[in-house]
């Protein structure tokens, strides 16, 4: 870990979590590609837990379409471009 990450981070991110604006522009960043993972049939076969998204149909799916990580990362950084940049998030499809 790098040591100039401190308390005041941790501070800073249960604030962010606590942050409807922030959280809901995390969620939609993070739902909106796994529906173009879905969309486009790209999985990910090498991860033994991971995200996945319902089926067009709203079927239950078992296939993974994004790593954790992937999905962390994603997350964080879509906090920080709202942060940077505010905009109004969207779903990509009305059901999801």
């Amino acid at each position: 870990m790098d040591k100039s990450i401190g308390p005041d981070a941790a501070a800073l991110l249960r604030k962010i979590a606590e942050d409807h604006e922030l959280m809901t522009a995390a969620h939609l960043a993070i739902e909106n590609k796994l529906i173009d993972l879905r969309d486009s049939g790209i999985m990910i076969g090498v991860h033994a837990n991971g995200l996945v998204v319902r089926g067009k149909d709203g079927s239950a799916s078992e296939v993974i379409r994004m790593g954790t990580r992937m999905g962390i990362v994603m997350a964080l950084k879509a906090i920080a471009d709202h942060i940077e940049a505010p905009q109004e998030w969207v779903r990509t499809t009305p059901n999801g």
